[in-house]
């Protein structure tokens, strides 16, 4: 686990972890473009040592206190392991990344357009692993892949350690859908950090566009979400900020100030416990010591 108290804990394997970490970091903060064989060392130490886990391991840093330049080869590699794994594994391309995807739209908000560049690379390529085709029966877009039953959700009760239980996942079709709109504001993603709010909005809220829709067609009739699937989106991404409370506040601060112009019901609804719990801490805080005015006058 690459989340929370096991992830810094003081046994063999998490120092072990944190080695292996360091080492990532050092050579992805080359302000020089990578040699080949860095990159192939990359390659080998995230197989050889990190194994299924690189999604997480991946995720775990760019979330993390790095650099602009390591958070956008973070993302970069994430988008590369997806390519190559897709393309030389059948079985690969069924796998469903949909736990990474808030991680990665936390990254649209960064200052620095290369993350935020970087993070639409991701989309993109998760894209390609979510077909879709127009059904004329039906005038809309549907899903190419398999059945939802039969969706392969990558590390879906473990991503953030215990924490993962509390996390909601998209049906494949609308987690296609979902994938599809973002790419669509690729281009105003990457140029302004606040595009991405605009977006969501535009997404995720009846009847709104965003200032960037510049055509009928933008976020088409085809592919917009319905009521329920809108929902859905909103509670699959707060359960990411309830899962991650005390563990990943990167990710929380960057989700909810995403969301704020995105109206839903479902935001007291699933917070709620979550602010209760921050109540109740602040409740157990010792409160200072107040002030004797009558000390001071004698004074």
């Amino acid at each position: 686990m690459w989340f929370g108290s096991a992830a810094t804990s003081n046994d063999s394997k998490s120092r072990c972890r944190e080695l292996l970490r360091t080492i990532f970091v050092l050579i992805a903060s080359r302000s020089s473009e990578l040699r080949s064989f860095e990159g192939i060392l990359i390659g080998r130490l995230l197989g050889a040592c990190v194994g299924d886990e690189w999604a997480e391991f991946l995720a775990s840093i760019w979330l993390s206190d790095v650099d602009s330049l390591v958070r956008s080869r973070c993302l970069l590699a994430f988008k590369a392991l997806v390519q190559h794994r897709t393309a030389s594994n059948e079985t690969a391309s069924n796998i469903d990344y949909q736990v990474v995807l808030p991680s990665i739209i936390a990254m649209m908000s960064d200052t620095d357009p290369r993350v935020r560049s970087s993070a639409v690379a991701c989309v993109k390529s998760l894209k390609s692993l979510h077909p879709v085709f127009l059904d004329k029966k039906q005038k809309q877009y549907v899903s190419k892949k398999k059945p939802a039953s039969q969706q392969d959700i990558y590390k879906y009760d473990e991503f953030y350690g215990p924490t993962s239980c509390k996390l909601q996942y998209l049906p494949l079709e609308t987690e296609s859908r979902f994938i599809h709109l973002l790419s669509m504001c690729a281009d105003e993603i990457s140029g302004d950090s606040l595009a991405v709010k605009a977006e969501l909005g535009s997404i995720l809220n009846k009847g709104v566009t965003s200032s960037t829709d510049n055509n009928e067609s933008r976020h088409g009739s085809h592919l917009k979400l319905n009521s329920q699937g809108r929902e859905t989106v909103v509670a699959y991404l707060l359960s990411h900020i309830a899962a991650t409370d005390n563990l990943v506040p990167e990710l929380q601060v960057r989700l909810l100030g995403m969301l704020e112009s995105v109206v839903s019901a479902l935001f007291l609804e699933q917070l709620s416990p979550l602010i209760s719990g921050h109540a109740k801490q602040l409740e157990l805080v010792p409160s200072l010591p107040q002030r004797n005015d009558t000390e001071d006058t004698l004074i």
